[in-house]
């Protein structure tokens, strides 16, 4: 891979603080109303209700977007008065980090 990322896969939700500032946690909905919704797309494709031209230019125009993003170098001018005054609370439940794109 020649990503800036790797993927980490775990069967457990359970996140080490120290790896939880450098993750993003993606949680995959394995519900029935999740496969009867991907049952249903897949029966619009077949019955030629799903418009393809236009899916593959969403995702054309999403592989441009990939293609032009570069590294932005982020500073924080308060970064030396950052101190750690405690451990992080075990609670075991998986750290949520959302995205805005």
């Amino acid at each position: 891979m020649n990503q800036p990322w790797k993927p980490i896969l775990s069967g457990t939700e359970v996140i080490k603080a120290d790896n939880a500032n450098r993750c993003f946690l993606l949680q995959l909905d394995e519900s029935i109303e999740q496969d009867e919704r991907v049952m249903d797309y897949q029966r619009k494709l077949s019955a030629g209700k799903i418009n393809v031209a236009t899916e593959q230019q969403a995702r054309t125009l999403l592989q441009h977007v990939q293609r032009v993003l570069h590294p932005v170098i982020v500073r924080n001018p308060y970064a030396e008065q950052l101190k750690i005054r405690g451990k992080c609370s075990g609670s075991g439940a998986p750290m949520r980090i959302t995205c805005l794109l």
